[in-house]
C-alpha cells in the first residue's frame, strides 16, 4: 500500500542529476504584516513510500490545501505509475517524489490552512500550514502612522 512519506511546501524544490531531491525554504508558519498576502511563487513536494509488491501498478492521487472553513484553494489530481522492478531487485520501500509548483497562492486571513494528500482514494496524510500577522510594538506603530501621514 503507497503512503505518503512527506508533503511539504516550499521556497524550491528540484532534482538533480541521479535523482536526488533538493529542498530548500520549508513552510511551517508564514509571518506577514497584512493581509491578504499573495506568495509569490512556492512548490508542493510529495515523497510516496511504495511497497515493493506494487511494482508495474499505477495509483491515484489527490492533492489540496484548504483553508479554516474547509473552502478548496488548490487542487491537484492524477496517477503515477510504479515501474516494474528489475530481477533480483530488493529494497525494503520504493520512494516516488513529485514537485508541483504553485504561482501565486493568495492566504486571505490569519490561521490554519491544511495540506491533504489522498492516495487510492483515501485521506492519507495533512500537513498545517500557519499565516500569522507580525505583531506590532506601540513604536512601530506610530512611526507607521507618521509615515502614513507623510504620504498623503
Amino acid at each position: 500500500m503507497a503512503t505518503t512519506g512527506f508533503l511539504l511546501l516550499c521556497d524550491f524544490a528540484s532534482r538533480a542529476i541521479g535523482g536526488k531531491l533538493n529542498i530548500m525554504g520549508i513552510y511551517e508558519r508564514i509571518m506577514v504584516n497584512e493581509l491578504p498576502v499573495r506568495i509569490p511563487h512556492a512548490y508542493i513536494v510529495v515523497r510516496i513510500l511504495i511497497d515493493p509488491s506494487e511494482a508495474g501498478q499505477k495509483h491515484e492521487f489527490k492533492l489540496d490545501m484548504v483553508n479554516a472553513e474547509d473552502k478548496e484553494m488548490m487542487k491537484l489530481e492524477g496517477f503515477f505509475d510504479v515501474p516494474p522492478l528489475p530481477p533480483d531487485f530488493e529494497a525494503e520501500e520504493l520512494r516516488h517524489d513529485e514537485i508541483f509548483p504553485l504561482y501565486g497562492p493568495v492566504f486571505e486571513e490569519e490561521g490554519e490552512y491544511l495540506l491533504r494528500m489522498w492516495l487510492d482514494g483515501e485521506l492519507d496524510t495533512t500537513e498545517p500550514l500557519y499565516i500569522n500577522m507580525i505583531k506590532k510594538s506601540e513604536d512601530q506603530k506610530r512611526s507607521t502612522n507618521k509615515k502614513d501621514k507623510k504620504d498623503k
